[in-house]
This record gives structure tokens, sequence and C-alpha cells, in this order.
């Protein structure tokens, strides 16, 4: 004889269930459209399945729970997605209280129907979620090449995040010094001046930039910064864009979401913005099924605190010595950033809008490349794990940034992603010989800082125990210039990136396009570096000397 209370159970079950999916997804939608991540990919598909599961996991505990279940369940998932969607829980502390004493107040009061209540509600969401457009991961604003009238030299601008100079490469890592060479060969065969022994005066890239792009120094932190700095502020100050409007080019800007170069005064042609860290940038690469989905659900995943405390912890244990002996399979410690990959395409994107190339145009790009984390052979190709795309810093080291052994560890791969970069620049000055304006072209690459693959932080209070070869690799940057009708050359000067910027092209006075640079005898006997703890000091430090790779040797 069938059981009478089947029916009620099974379709208790049904809307607890459907009630955990709803409240689950909705989050995870918002996360694919805010990605621009297609929701049919089999990536995505296989997501929402997890997803399922996991509902009916909370579905059986609210149905088995009662009403005081079901009340304990729906208020852990509201606090879940308050959590997912926004920052404001990062401790347990108040907020976290609060949320729980609101959430928990909501789903008593809705006790009755809770479930019926919350598929109603999250439901029509997740609709609403499913048909709005996604956010582009790529906007464009104005049109390249543009009606430039101009005769000037066709100008090209590339800042290429955390490229070393070729000197500063340890020559325990690069052998024989082959990358080094392999690079001042290079530069210097496309007709660049290549200043091997160049060094920036800032660690990071919101201080080394904008002092690069105006006169002067400020030895202040945050010094340009009105609000500090902060991902997406727009520098209000550029000299650099001013000189080029005064001299009449066309501006064409491409810039990651980091920095925002055009000030409310520049008059730009065409703009291209892209997001650094973004699953979108996964699409279209040849990894597997597989890594796609680990990638996308961990990058979700770290987007709650509360989620991260119990990861993190599982971390440590499965590191400590009981993880060892248990043998706990290793967490993904590589984070969720993909910037070498939306560089890629936005490398390939400009490498195609520059087949276009005229006089009068300059094109400013900021290039997260040879940046971590380290994704690409030498050759450019993927790596298939990304549980192999170390970052420059190893989280277990804190305070520090490295010990010898994870420095080791990732030297290589930081020397291959240099190589790959460098594949990359072949193909684009490839096109611009082909469009006709190399030769008479402006070119100019620098970094912004060095590997940043040191030890200790270089804050003031650390200047002292820093070694010569912890300044060389936070400092230590490259520096191409290429000049029209001057051949290439390897210029060993140990001088600073601004201090040739400034020269060649901050100077209204000077002529255009600019003389070759000579270094200054003061600025030789006067190396300095700024060390900056971040928040209220900033400090000058000796910089010293390095040579093929040798930190501390002089040329």
């Amino acid at each position: 004889m069938q059981n009478p209370m089947r029916p009620i159970i099974v379709k208790q079950m049904a809307w607890n269930t459907g009630g955990a999916f709803f409240i689950l997804l909705l989050p995870l939608l918002i996360f694919f459209k805010h990605n621009d991540f297609p929701l049919t990919q089999p990536e995505s598909l296989i997501s929402f399945l997890v997803l399922l599961l996991v509902a009916i996991f909370f579905g059986m505990l609210m149905s088995v729970g009662r009403q005081i279940g079901k009340t304990l369940v729906v208020t852990f998932l509201l606090v879940l997605v308050i959590d997912i969607q926004t920052d404001w829980i990062t401790t347990v502390g108040f907020r976290l209280f609060l949320s729980v004493i609101a959430m928990g107040s909501l789903s008593w009061l809705l006790k009755k129907h809770l479930a019926q209540w919350v598929v109603l509600f999250f439901g029509a969401m997740a609709v609403g979620t499913i048909i709005q457009a996604p956010n582009p991961m790529q906007q464009t604003r104005g049109s390249f090449p543009g009606p430039s009238q101009s005769s000037q030299p066709f100008v090209l601008h590339l800042i290429l995040d955390e490229y070393a100079a070729p000197e500063a490469l340890d020559s325990t890592f690069d052998i024989n010094s082959t990358v080094s060479t392999e690079i001042q060969s290079f530069f210097k065969d496309w007709d660049f001046t290549i200043f091997s022994r160049a060094y920036s005066r800032f660690y990071d890239t919101n201080e080394s930039i904008p002092n690069t792009l105006n006169r002067g120094l400020i030895e202040i932190p945050d010094g340009y910064w009105q609000n500090r700095f902060h991902e997406g502020i727009v520098l209000e100050q550029n000299q650099w864009f001013d000189r080029l409007e005064k001299l009449g080019y066309d501006l064409h800007v491409i810039q990651p979401n980091f920095i925002d170069f055009i000030g409310p005064d520049h008059n730009v042609q065409s703009s291209t913005d892209y997001h650094l860290n973004t699953i979108n940038s996964l699409l279209g690469t040849d990894l597997s099924i597989h890594e796609k989905t680990t990638i996308i659900v961990g990058t979700y995943f770290r987007l709650s605190w509360f989620l991260g405390m119990f990861r993190d912890g599982y971390s440590d244990l499965a590191q400590s010595d009981a993880g060892t002996a248990l043998k706990l399979p290793r967490p993904n410690l590589t984070g969720s950033k993909f910037g070498p990959l939306s560089t890629m395409r936005a490398l390939d994107n400009l490498t195609g809008m520059l087949e276009n190339a005229q006089p009068g145009q300059a094109v400013f790009a900021h290039l997260l490349l040879p940046h971590y984390p380290y994704t690409f052979n030498s050759d450019c190709s993927l790596k298939p794990e990304s549980s192999s795309w170390l970052e420059g810093k190893d989280s277990r080291c804190e305070p520090a940034r490295n010990n010898s052994q994870s420095r080791a560890e990732r030297y290589p791969m930081y020397l291959a992603q240099i190589q790959c970069t460098n594949n990359q620049l072949d193909s684009l000055f490839e096109t611009l010989k082909k469009s006709g304006v190399w030769n008479n072209a402006v070119v100019v690459l620098h970094g912004d800082h060095g590997s940043r693959l040191n030890r200790i932080q270089p804050f003031p209070s650390n200047g002292s125990l820093m070694d010569p070869t912890e300044f060389m690799d936070a400092f230590g940057t490259l520096v191409a210039v290429k000049l029209p009708a001057v051949p290439g050359k390897i210029d060993r000067s140990f001088v600073s990136l601004n201090d040739i910027f400034e020269q060649l092209f901050l100077s209204d006075g000077k002529p255009w396009p600019p003389l070759p640079y000579v270094a200054e005898k003061e600025i030789l006997d006067q190396p300095f570096v700024l060390l900056n703890d971040r928040d209220n000091e900033m400090k000058r430090f000796p910089m010293p000397p390095f040579s093929l790779g040798v930190a501390g040797k002089k040329q």
C-alpha cells in the first residue's frame, strides 16, 4: 500500500531543493554575466550541474531539519550570497553577525512558505539575469586609424609590465646570460637602443608609471593620486600625452582596467579598455574542459571570504605534517589572475590594428607581459595545467615575497614568459614594417619595475636588510628606444628609466623626433631608488650596480 505522506514529502523536497538551487544559482549567473562568459559553454553547464548536486544536499538538510533546519539552511545560503556578491563581510565580526541576524529574521518571518517565496523571488531574479546583456570585457571608443593629416613620425609607446633589464636577469638562472643576450640582440637588430642596465626608481606600478610620464619625481606615497590609488583610477596629470597633442598627434590608447591614462583634458581619437582578471580570457584557449571548469569554480569561490576561510584552513592542513601523512591533495595556490591571457588577446588585437598605422598617430599601450602569473612557455604555448601558473610571489612566505626555493622555482618560468613576449613583439614590429611606417617611427618600450622575484619587501624599514640582488630584482627594468635613422646599439649606462624618458620625450624645448640619449655624468654618479611602505613613507636608497646578471658588479 502506498504511503499517503510520500507525495507530500516529495513535494517538500522539490520545493526545498528548488529554493536552495535558485539562491545559489543567482550569484553564479551574475558572475558569468559580469565576466561575459556564455551560459551555454560546457564549463558553464558543468558548473550548473555541480550547483544542482549541492542544492539537492541542502534540500535534504532542509527537509530533514523541518522548520528550524529549513530556516538555518536558508539563512546560511542567504549570508553566503551576500558574501559572494559584496566585500562587506571580511571577518568573523559585527558585519557577519548583522548579516546572520537580518537573514535569519527574514527567513523566520517567511517560515510558513519559505521555500516557495525563495523560489519565486530568486527564480525571477535568475530569469532577469539570464536575459540581460553581459558586461563586455573589452570596450572600444572611437576609431583607428582615424582622420590623421599630420606627417609626424608614427609613435608607438608600450609599457611592458614587469619586464626586467637584460643585465638584471640573475645569471644564476639565466645560464651563460642566454636570455639576456637574446633580448639585447633582438632589440639591437630591430634598430633600438637597448639600455641593458636601466632601472626604475619605483617598485610599484602606480608610482613608477605616473612618475615616468611626468617631469620630475613625487617622493611621497600615492603622490599622483588625490584619493589614494585604486584600480581603474584616472591619471589626471599626463605630460607625455600633453606633449603629443601639442605636436599634433592623434592619440590612440590600449589599457587594462588598472590605470586610466586618459585625463579629462585629453582628446583621444580611440581607446580600448580590456579587463585583466576575467574568466572570459579562457575562451578560445586550448585548455581542457576539466581545467577550465576547475579554474572557473575556483575563481568563483574566491569571491567569498567565508569559503576562503575554509579553503585557507584546508590548505594549511594539507601542507601540515598531518596532511602529508594522510596524503591530502594539495590545493591550487595559483590564485585567480589571468592578466597574461587577457593581455595576449589585447596584444593580438593591437597587432591587427597596426596594419593600418599611419604617420601622425601615437599609439600608447599598457600590456601586462611578461607579468605573472607565468602561464606561457617560451614559444607562447599555454601551460595546460593552471596549477603550474605560479605568481611572482609565494603566499606561504608572507610577509616576505619569496624564499630562495620559491624564487628558484619561478625564475625559469619568468625567463620563458619574457621569450614569449619577444616573440609577440617580433610579429608586431613586422606588422609596422609592412604598414610602411617603421623606418621613420619613434618607438619606446619600457617596464615599470624589475622582475619582482625579490625575497624581501622593499620597504624603507627593510632597506638595510636588502642585498644587491634584492635591488636588482626589484628595480632593474627594460628601456628600449627606436628613433628614425638611428642604428641599433646596446647602451650599458647605469641610468634610470625616469631620466631617459624625461630627457627624450618630456621637454617642449627639445627637437622632435628626439635626439639620441646621452647620459649626464651627475646622474651616473648618484643612482638611487625610492623604497616605499605604501602608506606613509618613501625614502631614497642607493641603487647598487649590476652587470651581466650579477648584482653589485659594475660595468
